[in-house]
């Protein structure tokens, strides 16, 4: 590894070059937090365009596994700038351990946050899915931290304790985070490229075996963006079917909500029919209605007699 960070020097061909960094279609930070929308170049044309300015030259760093979406991106980004742009044919590791002034470009990519260590200019179109530094910066914080006697007596401190902690300095393995979350993009490269099997094969086995390794690579790497690219299609129609799913559900409540109103439109007319009901009888019942009576037969037998001679 340390011989093939060595060979850090200046590169004519990226001399004062603006080297826009891509991403799988797959990535998670292209989505954005507003809108829900996947992130492409042309939402950040004014932004692209005013980085440009600054380098005499621009490349494009395809992502190992973003075939596809780094052809898309590079067609944008030529109708944006209005020139054709090539692909760099050096890693992101390789382009670190470069003197040259370099400037890199991207939309979400963490890897501009690794830039930063090699003091490389960096331009972040969006913002990265995790921060590092600043006010909402992630804080690494192991178990030892937390069990440290010295963390216990800052946060309790007692009276004439002397406590002293029990951490050394740490030793955090080569990669951790990387086989944590089995993550190695370009840095497999690299590692590939300092193994002598490697070297071996690309000095003695001729251009062939390197051709050879090359396309196998590349042949691996589709595949797995296919494998992606299929659970991402499964994952869309999954959330279409829940939201269809929670649709029909809205659509099954509102109904219930209107069966309920009716219900109680029907029992509030039942309640006032038989409130109706009771005034009749009541009426019917009473000593007006009684007396009354002969008055009515008398009314209806001249009415009788009225339509009669009519």
């Amino acid at each position: 590894m340390e011989q093939a960070l060595r060979g850090g020097a200046s590169t004519p061909q990226y001399e004062d070059s603006l080297i826009f960094i891509g991403q799988t279609s797959t990535d998670t930070s292209l989505i954005s937090s507003d809108d829900g929308d996947i992130l492409r170049p042309s939402r950040f044309s004014d932004q692209i365009r005013t980085a440009r300015k600054k380098y005499k030259k621009i490349y494009y760093l395809p992502h190992p596994y973003g075939f596809e979406r780094a052809d898309d991106e590079i067609r944008e980004l030529e109708s944006i700038l209005e020139e054709n742009i090539e692909k760099c044919d050096i890693s992101s590791y390789e382009i670190l351990c470069k003197e040259n002034r370099i400037g890199l470009i991207a939309i979400s990519s963490g890897f501009l946050q690794e830039a930063k260590c090699f003091d490389k200019d960096t331009y972040y179109l969006y913002k990265p899915v995790c921060f590092i530094e600043g006010i909402e910066r992630h804080i690494n914080i192991e178990f030892d931290d937390i069990s440290d006697p010295y963390f216990w007596s800052t946060l309790l401190p007692t009276l004439n304790a002397t406590v002293t902690s029990h951490k050394s300095l740490r030793r955090t393995p080569p990669n951790q985070l990387r086989l944590l979350h089995d993550a190695w993009w370009g840095y497999n490269e690299l590692m590939l490229k300092d193994r002598n099997h490697y070297r071996d094969i690309v000095t003695f086995g001729g251009a062939a075996s390197s051709g050879d390794l090359n396309k196998l690579q590349q042949q691996t790497h589709q595949e797995l963006e296919f494998l992606r690219s299929d659970s991402a299609e499964n994952a869309r129609t999954t959330a279409a079917i829940q939201r269809k799913n929670d649709e029909v559900m809205e659509k099954i409540r509102r109904v219930e909500i209107d069966l309920h109103l009716v219900a109680e439109k029907y029992r509030a007319t039942q309640k006032n029919i038989i409130s109706q009901n009771a005034l009749i009888n009541d009426l019917y019942n009473s000593t007006s209605w009684r007396v009354t009576r002969p008055l009515r037969k008398f009314r209806r037998f001249i009415s009788r007699i009225s339509r009669k001679i009519h």
